[in-house]
């Protein structure tokens, strides 16, 4: 498990057209995954698990106009 993984995947997705297009194919988060790890991401679920909560705590933060603690 990696977010970096995770990080270094979405990056790619943002500078390549056929990986979106690749992304496009994808119908649910093991689809992700398996796109993800063919194209040499080491990516899991558990990552976007982790993603997905680290995105909810970033807007609550927002919503009261609190800015999280950068490390």
């Amino acid at each position: 498990m990696t977010i970096e993984g995770l990080n270094d995947f979405l990056h790619s997705l943002e500078h390549s057209a056929s990986l979106r297009r690749e992304l496009n194919g994808c119908k649910n988060d093991s689809d992700l995954i398996d796109l993800a790890k063919k194209n040499g991401f080491p990516v899991t679920q558990v990552d976007l698990e982790t993603s997905e909560e680290s995105r909810k705590v970033q807007e609550w933060f927002r919503g009261f106009n609190i800015n999280p603690i950068k490390r």
